[in-house]
């Protein structure tokens, strides 16, 4: 199968992709790293400062971010005023953080739990885990108030502390949750392209928000469900065939 060309985007030159290809998207198909590559674009987060990462889990790519870049997206809403925390709440390995929000009332708080994230190593606690469990289950904690408080700018985005146990089957976060979508967006880009239903990721969204009826923009594009993107695929089936 012919590997697809990857076009420079705005954020990184040739030289910088390249570097990319090789160690931070190491392992990513030429599909995949496309794919990273415009998450990377349209959250406007750089790699390089440690913002948003390409993970291989079981031969599948997860897109996960830094603590930072999850801050980034929130301080760019210029609503963002911090946070509460974070807080130990007990013994039994709870930690509490609450962002601030300019427009609400009262922070909105998450609370991450020791045994929903640890990652473990033939039922032991990995080292890091071991060394650092408080700092890691902070970053947990903070990711998912991050998100609850900014799920338009945030929305289908958990950071690597929150991933690390996907593969224990324990707690309610699994490696699909890092984006359900992200497989079937870049199959459907793909057959949109080849349909000329559309020649770019603009013109995608557009396409999809005539055919919802909404406005579809490239935040709440990983938002879009089950559904929607049955309904997408069947109009750029119908538009190959005419």
């Amino acid at each position: 199968m012919a590997e697809m060309q990857v076009q420079t985007v705005q954020s990184f030159d040739r030289k910088q992709i390249e570097i990319m290809r090789h160690t931070i998207a190491s392992g990513t198909s030429p599909e995949e790293f496309a794919f990273f590559l415009e998450v990377c674009k349209y959250r406007d987060l750089n790699p390089f400062n440690r913002e948003i990462y390409a993970v291989m889990r079981k031969g599948r790519m997860t897109i996960q971010v830094g603590i930072d870049g999850l801050r980034k997206l929130a301080e760019r809403s210029g609503k963002y005023r911090g946070q509460k925390g974070p807080y130990f709440c007990g013994e039994d390995g709870i930690w509490k953080v609450g962002i601030v929000r300019a427009d609400f009332a009262e922070p909105v708080w998450a609370v991450a739990r020791y045994d929903a994230y640890v990652q473990l190593k033939d039922d032991h606690p990995t080292e890091m885990w071991t060394k650092f469990h408080d700092v890691l289950l902070a970053k947990c904690a903070e990711a998912l108030a991050i998100r609850k408080t900014f799920p338009a700018e945030c929305g289908g985005m958990y950071a690597n502390e929150e991933m690390q146990q996907a593969g224990n089957g324990v707690g309610n976060v699994t490696v699909e949750s890092v984006s359900p979508q992200s497989a079937a967006l870049n199959t459907l880009y793909t057959k949109g392209k080849e349909a000329q239903c559309w020649d770019s990721q603009s013109g995608m969204l557009a396409f999809i928000t005539a055919v919802l009826g909404v406005n579809v923009t490239r935040d709440t594009l990983y938002e879009l469900n089950t559904k929607q993107l049955a309904e997408i695929e069947q109009a750029v089936e119908q538009e190959s065939a005419a």
